[in-house]
């Protein structure tokens, strides 16, 4: 049992940590690979940050915000090993991806190297902007356990290796994939990238509070994620780090009225502050594109507290625990892995293969018959991946009813 196995830590321990989350009783959430459950006082906080929004919108907009945005700033550039004027708070990856690949300028004919596995939503974006712009968006395949049982972190550089040639300029890869939790090893990926004169973008969507974060090792060009999903912290709040050298090619999505002011006098503008205690111009210009609620981003800096007072290592390898928990007692029941459990190569969100079906119809019903929160993923071939992504929350009983559920499911009455 996982709390056995843990003897240094008590149950007191993990009803303790659960108690700190907003966690509703009637439902199991085994997906907080999609969304987690808010911290409790994530929520607290940011309700409070809330109230005064429409009382007092332009304190709360230009004074509560921006106070609140710095202080997370501060906090995550500590906890991830990085200076803080290389950060961007921002809503989520999908608009630190855009700002990232709308603002790179490649010479036509140049290729984009991605893997198989990349999330469809990103992908569909760097594909219209490589149409537009005359670039070749090439992929490299990641084999799954069926494929490939003995597979490892050097195959896959191997494999990166074969799929460049001259016109590589960008590899876009995950740090940890979406559709089965494999986990790339992107400090490699990132060497080979500086060696081979090839940008690195990494989307580490799933990677805050599954994996370790360090930027002075993996020394991304640009790396972005999210904190709605192990990180437990408001839907709404993501950042984006940018390698010091690209700061001067970045570009908005759009040009507020700092941007003129920063196009002229980038050397001396992009590390320089709008206000003391402020963002410098550059984020400020990148970052705000309009009135919007920012109150997702000034509260990031409690879920880091959060993770500093019970341990970051502590709830990452309890969270890895579930995860091989789940997948002994799924494959008991004849389902088929295809999550890698090489120690190098896995997270904890674990995927498994399952007939071809309608994701849509199962999901509805997994929620609503037997209130159970999964992630199911159609596919270009001809099966469906079911994704299973505990958090430190969750309990091997949770687990174990969930399986015992879904080994029931008929699944010709979803079938496609």
């Amino acid at each position: 049992m996982i709390l056995d196995a843990d003897k240094h830590e008590t149950e007191d321990f993990w009803s303790k940590a659960r108690q700190e989350v907003s966690i509703d009783q009637n439902i199991i959430n085994l997906n907080s690979g999609s969304c987690g459950p808010c911290l409790k006082n994530v929520h607290t906080k940011l309700t409070s940050l809330r109230s005064s929004m429409a009382s007092r919108p332009i304190q709360y907009l230009w004074d509560d915000c921006l106070v609140g945005i710095e202080k997370s700033r501060s906090a995550l550039a500590e906890f991830f090993n990085c200076n803080p004027n290389n950060l961007l708070m921002l809503p989520n990856v999908t608009t630190a991806c855009a700002i990232v690949i709308n603002s790179l300028n490649l010479p036509k004919g140049s290729e984009v190297l991605v893997s198989n596995q990349e999330y469809h939503h990103i992908l569909h974006h760097i594909n219209m902007v490589a149409a537009s712009r005359g670039w070749l968006v090439k992929q490299f395949h990641i084999p799954t356990p069926i494929e490939a049982a003995d597979f490892t972190e050097d195959d896959l550089m191997q494999i990166i290796d074969q799929n460049s040639n001259l016109n590589t300029k960008v590899i876009f890869a995950s740090h940890v994939t979406s559709e089965t939790g494999c986990k790339l090893p992107i400090t490699k990926i990132c060497e080979w990238a500086t060696k081979n004169n090839v940008l690195s973008i990494i989307d580490g969507a799933h990677a805050p509070g599954a994996t370790e974060i360090d930027f002075e090792k993996i020394r991304p060009d640009y790396y972005f994620a999210n904190f709605h999903k192990w990180f437990l912290g408001a839907i709404g709040s993501g950042f984006l780090f940018v390698g010091e050298q690209h700061k001067k090619t970045l570009r908005p999505l759009f040009a507020n009225k700092f941007w003129p002011l920063i196009e002229k006098n980038r050397d001396r503008l992009i590390n320089h502050k709008i206000m003391p205690n402020g963002p410098t111009h550059l984020q400020y210009g990148l970052e705000y594109s309009g009135v919007v609620d920012r109150g997702p981003q000034a509260v990031v800096h409690h879920a880091v507290g959060f993770r500093l007072e019970f341990g970051d290592l502590k709830l990452r390898n309890r969270q890895l625990k579930l995860r091989d928990f789940a997948e002994c007692e799924m494959q008991k029941l004849g389902f088929k892995t295809l999550s890698h459990s090489v120690v190098s190569l896995k997270s904890n969100l674990i995927s498994f293969k399952i007939p071809h079906v309608s994701s849509y119809n199962l999901l509805k019903f997994l929620r609503e018959a037997h209130h159970l929160e999964v992630q199911v993923t159609e596919t270009t071939h001809n099966y469906s991946v079911l994704r299973v992504a505990p958090a430190f929350f969750n309990t091997e009983a949770e687990i174990l009813h969930a399986a015992k559920i879904l080994a029931k499911v008929d699944w010709k009455l979803f079938e496609k």
